[in-house]
């Protein structure tokens, strides 16, 4: 059943807050926008668009608590120059959780702390809030579950003293957040082309032309709107929007720069402060009852009888046609948060936060096989996941997704907004099954290569 996603732009201008009569229509305050699907609300960034951000919630609220979630994506002013004033943080009995990075030795947490304190703020952060906060460190491509349709993917940007991205996805649909960001004058940067492929929505910096940039902005963490136009040609993006403008650009020339955009892509537009876009959303869960789901296009979770096919498909071709493939098992021993809740529930989230981390890495290292999210399955039993790796162009490499893998699960990271730490073993059996490897991780590591034989009796 189709649903409708909303997405707000509260502010897109860039560096400094630019209200005045020449700015009224693509408007002056600094960067802010919401995602909104069913009961969720996401957030990005904190410029001085949050302040109405917070009006809104709070009058759609009509007093009930507000639960809503905040990424940040630096500490550049213009990104959380507005936190002090979004009202909601005042009221005790809303709920946040603020996502960010911290930076060399502090946590996200305390950067946030000292940006908002004397002498720079007359209140300190926690003394000036009254609603429950939880604070998370992201990590570079590490999915955030925000539930079983929602999942948020930070992705590293160029830009001085650092910044993220997030890539939103809801179901079939993915939104990109991509500000701040420098691309280099007639070259995209090729690690974000490789990390936004068919992006629904692309929301990408364009503060300035090539023209500026040559003439002082280098290096200064911002593309050139024509480097943008031709980075949404190369992912493969739907519709384009122009975000972060530079506070000299009032509105005739963003509407210059937006027929010029757009005579070499027609689906691009300025992001204008009060556009409410509604996008169709196919929901896409991501745990289901019968476990026959897609995950962001990219992995399915099967059900019994497709995953038996599957796997007989792969031994046939490593039967006969000598493509080595193998089975990884990934088994939940025991989950660890930083409040108790059920844990069916989290079960179930954290599987699905694992298969997102595991595909992701499957995606991102080609040397380990050739995917295609259509010939890539697994299988979620309970507290197991299982994956097929098809033709792997080395057998040890096998053991080597299990390594890496195993490495990605040990950190803590983000489900449902809770900090989770999963205990958990992890094997791999290549086919033909007498060709098996080293068991593992974890103690119950040869109990998962002897479950693996018993999927591969079918």
């Amino acid at each position: 059943m189709d649903t409708q996603a909303v997405l707000t732009f509260w502010g897109c201008r860039g560096s400094i807050s630019s209200p005045g009569y020449d700015t009224k229509i693509f408007g002056g305050n600094t960067p802010c926008i919401t995602v909104e699907y069913k009961d969720q609300v996401l957030i990005f960034d904190a410029g001085t668009g949050i302040r109405n951000v917070g009006n809104y919630l709070i009058e759609k609220s009509k007093q009930r608590p507000i639960n809503a979630h905040l990424f940040i994506s630096h500490f550049h002013g213009d990104h959380v120059e507005g936190l002090p004033f979004f009202r909601p943080l005042y009221q005790l009995s809303n709920r946040f959780s603020i996502y960010g990075e911290g930076k060399d030795d502090l946590s996200f947490a305390d950067v946030l702390r000292n940006r908002i304190k004397p002498p720079y703020f007359p209140v300190e952060l926690d003394t000036l809030f009254a609603a429950g906060i939880s604070y998370h460190e992201v990590c570079e491509k590490q999915a955030i579950v925000i539930d079983e349709d929602m999942s948020v993917m930070p992705i590293r940007l160029i830009h001085p003293n650092g910044a993220i991205g997030f890539r939103i996805q809801i179901g079939d649909l993915s939104i990109a957040y991509v500000t701040d960001h420098e691309h280099e004058i007639g070259r995209i940067s090729p690690l974000l082309v490789e990390s936004l492929q068919n992006t629904d929505i692309l929301i990408h910096d364009a503060q300035y032309d090539r023209e500026a940039i040559n003439n002082g902005k280098q290096g200064w963490g911002h593309s050139a709107w024509e480097d943008v136009v031709d980075f949404a040609h190369a992912v493969n993006a739907g519709q384009l929007f122009l975000f972060h403008h530079d506070p000299e650009s009032n509105d005739e020339i963003l509407f210059e720069r937006q027929r010029l955009a757009r005579q070499a892509r027609p689906a691009t537009s300025i992001a204008r402060e009060g556009l409410v876009v509604a996008l169709p959303v196919q929901s896409k869960k991501l745990i289901r009852d019968d476990s026959s789901v897609a995950i962001d296009q990219l992995i399915r979770l099967s059900n019994a009888l497709e995953f038996k096919k599957a796997v007989r498909k792969a031994t046939l071709f490593s039967d006969n046609l000598g493509q080595e493939s193998a089975l990884l098992i990934i088994r939940i021993d025991d989950i660890m948060t930083n409040r108790v809740f059920d844990f069916d529930f989290s079960q179930s989230l954290a599987i699905k936060a694992i298969a997102l981390q595991a595909i992701n890495h499957l995606r991102m290292n080609p040397s380990i096989g050739r995917y295609r999210h259509d010939e890539l399955y697994a299988y979620e039993d309970g507290n197991e996941l299982a994956i097929i790796l098809h033709d792997i162009k080395d057998p040890d490499n096998a053991q080597m997704v299990v390594t890496r893998i195993a490495a990605i699960l040990s950190r803590e990271f983000v489900v449902a907004g809770e900090n989770v730490h999963l205990e958990f073993s992890i094997g791999v059996l290549n086919f033909p099954k007498t060709e098996a490897k080293k068991p593992g991780f974890g103690e119950h590591a040869l109990q998962l290569q002897h479950r693996a034989l018993d999927i591969l009796e079918v």
